[in-house]
């Protein structure tokens, strides 16, 4: 429990301080493209194929329903993946906002916060 509340505060910290960022009325994601290029798709695609690998949750969330059926399983894993694809898109989104348009993101975006601010040296710790 303790490290799902530790990954929750950090998505938290990163959306909030996203959405606090002014972008001059340039809209949530001003001055950023959208797509840089198929070579910064194709570097991505591992980052993303590790972030939904969700096939080693599966025998965890069927062992915790109380009532196993087909149809109960398969709305839990729809939950279960609707409730991550939501946080990754948030932190991606609102993370992104943080960073100056030419400025390189670093694949931890907390690195790229610095270390001198006292939430993400917590933050940090606790993850």
């Amino acid at each position: 429990a303790f490290g799902v509340v530790c990954i929750f505060s950090v998505c938290a910290y990163v959306v909030a301080h996203g959405l606090l960022q002014e972008t001059d009325g340039g809209g949530v994601l001003a001055h950023r493209a959208a797509f840089n290029g198929p070579r910064g798709a194709v570097q991505a695609m591992p980052i993303l194929m590790l972030s939904f690998c969700m096939h080693v949750q599966v025998p965890p969330v069927y062992g915790e329903l109380q009532q196993r059926s087909v149809a109960t399983f398969s709305r839990a894993l729809a939950l279960q993946s609707g409730v991550c694809l939501a946080l990754y898109w948030m932190v991606g989104v609102f993370g992104l906002r943080l960073f100056a348009p030419q400025q390189v993101v670093p694949g931890d975006v907390l690195l790229g916060l610095g270390a001198s601010s006292s939430a993400v040296l917590a933050l940090r710790a606790t993850v």
